[in-house]
Order: C-alpha cells, then sequence, then structure tokens
C-alpha cells in the first residue's frame, strides 16, 4: 500500500531561544529550529545548506514567485504587519514571530509514474485552499522521493495563525483549558490531512496515513541514509554485472533463441503494464465504492432530516393548536367575568344611589325630629312614647 504525505511547517525571521528552568538551552544542535533564511538557503540549494543532497541541483519552479521573492515578501509582512493586543495597543511583530509556511507534498519512488498528474492536482488544491496567499511551488528532483515544496504568506496587517490549520484552531479556543486547545490543533491538522486525501490522493488509489516511522536524531538519520545508500549501490552493482550476464547471454543465443528472448522481455514488459493498469483499477474501484457509501450515508442523513423536520413540524402545529384551544378558553372566561363584573359595577351604582336616598331623608328625619322635640319640649318623651311602634326600635 501507498500512502500520501503532506506536512506543514512555520518559520520565523529569528529562531526563538527557549530556555530551560536552569537556564541553558532547550534546544541541541540536532534539534534547533531553523529561520527563514535557513529553509530559502537549503530550497536554493546554497552552498554548505544542503549537507543531505550528494549532488545538489537548482529546484524547479512549478507556480508563482522565485525563492529570492518570496523570502523579500515574508519579511515585507514582517515589517508592514501590526497586531492589537489584549489591552488594545498596536504593537509590531516580535522578531521571532512566525512569518512563513512551508510545506511539503511528497510521494514514494515506487509512485513516480503518477507523480506528474499528482502534483498538479495537489497543486490545484492548495491554490484554492490558501488563494493568493500561496506566493510558490518549487520541485527538487535531486532527492530519493520526488516532492515538492510550497510556500504562503499571510495578509500584511493580519493574523499569521489563520493560515496555519491548527494554530488556527488554537486561536479559535484561546478561551479554553489547554487540554481542548490541543484536541483542537489535533482535530484541524487531521481534518487537512483527510481533506487533501479525499481531494487529491484517493483518486491515485493512495492512503492517508502511513506506517509510524522511528524518530531519529540528525546524526543517527544521515547514518542510516549512507548505510541505504551503500546498499543500493552494492544492489545496483549487482544489477549491472546481472545486465551484463544477460547480454552475454543474449548474444551467445542463435537468432531464433534471440527472437525468443526478446518476445519473453516484451511479454513480461506487457505483464508488469497490466499489472500496474490492475492496481489502478483496484485503487479506482475502491474509491468508487466509497463515494457510492458516501452517498448512501448522505441519503440517510438526508431522510433522518427529512423526518426530523416533519415531526418537528407536527409538533410545532400540535402545540399551536394547543395554545389556540386555551387562548379561545381563556377568552371565554375573560369575557364572562367582564359580564359579572358589569353586573357588579351596575348593582354598586344602584347601592351608591339608594344610600345618596337614604342619606338624604335622614337628613330630612332629623330636620324634622328636632322641630318636634322643640315644639313639645318637655312633653316630647311622653308623645313619642304614644306615637312610636312596640318593640321595635327605639328612639333617641
Amino acid at each position: 500500500m501507498s500512502y500520501q504525505f503532506i506536512h506543514i511547517e512555520d518559520y520565523s525571521r529569528t529562531i526563538a531561544k527557549k530556555k530551560k528552568n536552569d537556564g541553558k538551552e532547550k534546544y541541541n544542535k540536532e534539534t534547533k529550529g531553523r529561520s527563514v533564511r535557513d529553509i530559502i538557503a537549503e530550497a536554493k540549494r546554497e552552498d554548505g545548506n544542503c549537507p543531505h543532497v550528494e549532488n545538489p541541483k537548482p529546484p524547479l519552479l512549478l507556480y508563482g514567485k522565485n525563492l529570492d521573492e518570496v523570502e523579500k515578501l515574508a519579511y515585507e509582512y514582517h515589517e508592514n504587519t501590526k497586531l492589537t493586543d489584549k489591552n488594545g495597543k498596536e504593537k509590531k511583530l516580535r522578531s521571532d514571530a512566525n512569518i512563513l509556511l512551508a510545506g511539503v507534498v511528497s510521494l514514494n519512488r515506487e509512485n513516480e509514474d503518477i507523480w506528474d498528474e499528482y502534483k498538479k492536482d495537489a497543486i490545484a488544491f492548495l491554490s484554492n485552499k490558501y488563494g493568493k496567499k500561496l506566493v510558490s511551488v518549487i520541485e527538487h528532483t535531486d532527492e530519493e522521493n520526488p516532492h515538492f515544496h510550497f510556500y504562503v504568506i499571510q495578509e500584511q496587517g493580519k493574523r499569521f495563525d489563520l493560515i496555519h490549520d491548527g494554530k488556527k484552531a488554537l486561536f479559535e479556543n484561546r478561551d479554553k483549558k489547554k487540554h481542548d486547545q490541543n484536541i483542537a490543533y489535533l482535530n484541524a491538522m487531521r481534518e487537512m490531512q483527510e481533506r487533501f486525501w479525499k481531494v487529491v490522493s484517493a483518486n491515485y488509489g493512495l492512503s492517508k496515513d502511513g506506517p509510524k516511522r522511528q524518530r531519529l536524531s540528525r546524526k543517527d538519520y544521515f547514518k542510516q541514509k549512507r548505510e541505504i545508500k551503500l546498499i543500493k549501490q552494492a544492489k545496483e552493482q549487482a544489477k549491472t554485472e546481472g545486465y551484463k550476464f544477460a547480454i552475454d547471454d543474449f548474444e551467445s543465443k542463435n537468432w531464433l533463441n534471440k527472437i525468443a528472448t526478446s518476445f519473453t522481455v516484451k511479454n513480461s514488459i506487457l505483464q508488469e503494464a497490466a499489472s500496474r493498469g490492475d492496481r489502478y483499477k483496484k485503487g479506482l474501484s475502491n474509491t468508487k465504492k466509497k463515494l457510492l457509501n458516501t452517498e448512501k450515508d448522505l441519503e440517510e442523513t438526508e431522510k433522518e432530516l427529512t423526518s426530523l423536520k416533519d415531526n418537528f413540524k407536527a409538533r410545532v402545529n400540535n402545540q399551536t393548536e394547543i395554545l389556540r384551544n386555551k387562548n379561545s378558553y381563556l377568552e371565554n372566561i375573560n369575557n364572562n367575568l367582564n359580564i359579572e363584573n358589569n353586573k357588579i359595577k351596575t348593582e354598586n351604582q344602584k347601592l351608591l344611589s339608594e344610600n345618596t336616598s337614604l342619606k338624604t331623608e335622614n337628613t330630612e328625619y332629623k330636620t324634622f325630629m328636632d322641630r318636634v322635640k322643640k315644639y313639645f319640649g318637655d312633653r316630647f318623651p311622653e308623645f313619642l312614647q304614644k306615637i312610636k311602634p312596640k318593640d321595635r326600635y327605639t328612639l333617641k
């Protein structure tokens, strides 16, 4: 199984000098970070900056600007960008602030027959992803595996982290706990790999995840590469000697045997081509199956969404009808209460009117009684006893 490889890193104008608690530098010479100048020098194959390449060759420009322009644009972004801190103050970028996003896309040498088409699709993907921020793509042809490097620069005045998938996720989750930030970072980087695989690598039958490799120091890495190189040289020598033997053997044959041998070689080449075609067909078949499964999943999801929408609509309509009935019931109660209230108001008005009449009569009665008392004088009690009803009430 062959695998895709896409990787991104960010670089600053100067290297951050990180220290341990004891004051010593955190990084040794083998793991120390690199600046924009360092990676541009390596990419350009400047003398002394690519010791891992035996026979350096100038890079091929596949897209955008040359590497000198890339370096210049990165420094211009650094000089002309100011960001606002949490206190609202504008500040220039630090000298060790990240200003260049660089990435690499690679395939194993065994897949070099698809490299030309693969890199076109990969560059189209990057151009669509980064837009005008993708400033350059260059290819190296002097290393073991086919690969190209791409360079992305943020627009002046904007935050650099927003063009790095993982660091953008960190920035968007900056108010959350460190654990949640780390998860967001990892998910964003996985999503980038997943997206690249779906759009580019899956079309070529490549897997998105390769075998885990042992992490080596720079010294051990180059030692391992030298050993691999010696093994390859031994293989090439064996091949050369084998080819020589085969040529000598071929020349010693008569013309009928030569024709038979030629047919055998051609048949072998055709079989290899057919085998390669079968591998591509298998890759395409797997991709089609995955697409069909994805379509089925989408159809099922759409059905579920439609069902949820219908159920939700039915529930809303049901609740609306219940509320309407309750509203109608409350309106009837309110109308009845208004009628009763109006009746009470009418009765109250009658009582007020009667009370007023009684007050008037009472006043007139008192006035009359005062005149009667005055008229009879001391004989009034005797007069009152004669005219009042018995055992009903007492007049004073």
